[in-house]
């Protein structure tokens, strides 16, 4: 049934690896660990035994980590955040305390990886981590208006809209979460994603904007709250 379907969880490809990404990356880091220190990686005692524990620490969390982004849960969103601002600072206290190219290159390495998350799971990250609202995403609040689109070819209206997306009831969609959609607005075509799915519709997340996109959202937003203020109270 279309209903079981949406209940199931589905999680944007970017998420998924880089879920799985923080629960191997534990195991390099011991390898490369055991590399740097010719040490056999047979030897698990031996190799723990040079470990500082803040490297311990950091080793034994990323799974935890990678847990957390994997179930879509907001403390796995957060973890992330915290665990990448401290492997980077160790990073780079290891680095200034011994300048070799072994901790040059981590430290690279460090800032080339958790950047490459930001950036590839930018545009699903917030809708199922930090929601702010019931229905909402990415921090931005909506305004309870209706705004005639078209969604995939489809005549739609808008149950509340945002400069970061907007929601519309659609109980029967059968889509999944992550999807790529298009989006026309007064003519204008708008890549999107669909980020929520419920049993009343979709919320969706614009994409790659251009100048001329959000200008027309400006205007929208403007345009709609001007009459909201206007209106008989």
């Amino acid at each position: 049934m279309k209903i079981d379907r949406r209940k199931r969880l589905k999680r944007p490809l970017p998420i998924v690896l880089f879920g799985l990404y923080f629960l191997i990356l534990p195991f390099v880091n011991y390898f490369s660990f055991a590399y740097a220190h010719d040490i056999h990686w047979a030897y698990p005692k031996l190799v723990f035994a040079w470990l500082h524990p803040a490297e311990f620490t950091l080793l034994v969390l990323a799974i935890p980590v990678g847990i957390g982004l994997l179930l879509v849960k907001k403390w796995g969103w957060y973890s992330f955040l915290v665990y990448a601002v401290a492997f980077i600072l160790f990073d780079i206290i290891a680095f200034i305390q011994k300048p070799i190219a072994f901790n040059l290159l981590a430290l690279g390495n460090s800032i080339i990886g958790f950047t490459a998350v930001f950036y590839f799971t930018r545009e699903n990250i917030s809708a199922p981590y930090l929601k702010l609202y019931p229905r909402g995403w990415r921090y931005e609040r909506r305004t309870p208006v209706q705004i005639q689109l078209l969604l995939n070819g489809s005549a739609c209206t808008t149950r509340d809209f945002s400069r970061t997306g907007f929601y519309v009831t659609w109980p029967d969609f059968s889509g999944e979460l992550g999807e790529a959609v298009q989006v026309v607005i007064s003519g204008i075509m708008i890549e999107a994603g669909i980020v929520r799915i419920d049993q009343n519709g979709l919320g969706i997340a614009f994409r790659n904007l251009q100048p001329n996109q959000i200008q027309l959202l400006e205007e929208i937003i403007s345009s709609q709250s001007l009459k909201l203020e206007n209106q008989p109270t």
